[in-house]
């Protein structure tokens, strides 16, 4: 069981990863808006593509903001083996989506590609 005083820690910490990014963004002058995905859209093909390189980018960022919520759950939880350890399996399982959404970009990617050229 997690103590109001950790859960109060992984609010702050979460909340400043989130936030800290903004924050720099806004110092730079930097443009942080997100690319029209629907911008030069010729046909289908080319809506289809753009769609499937946004819900990968969606999964690898799901899948990174997984890591950083077990990592802190791992160092916020070490009192108990069975929180250390369902922090483990939640970076294993975020490990894995990882490769296998990078097998499925390359396959995509390279479906693309022999597409494209026949």
């Amino acid at each position: 069981m997690i103590t109001k005083s950790k859960q109060l820690l992984l609010i702050a910490v979460v909340t400043l990863v989130v936030i800290s990014p903004l924050v720099v963004s806004a110092q730079t002058g930097r443009d942080t808006r997100f690319p029209n995905p629907l911008q030069g859209l010729s046909d289908i093909t080319t809506l289809l593509i753009n769609i499937i390189k946004w819900l990968f980018g969606a999964a690898i960022v799901l899948a990174m903001a997984a890591i950083v919520y077990a990592a802190i759950r791992l160092i916020v939880g070490f009192g108990t083996e069975t929180e250390a350890q369902q922090a483990k399996n939640i970076i294993k399982w975020a490990i894995l989506g990882l490769i296998v959404v990078f097998i499925a970009f390359v396959i995509v990617d390279t479906l693309q590609d022999v597409l494209k050229a026949g």
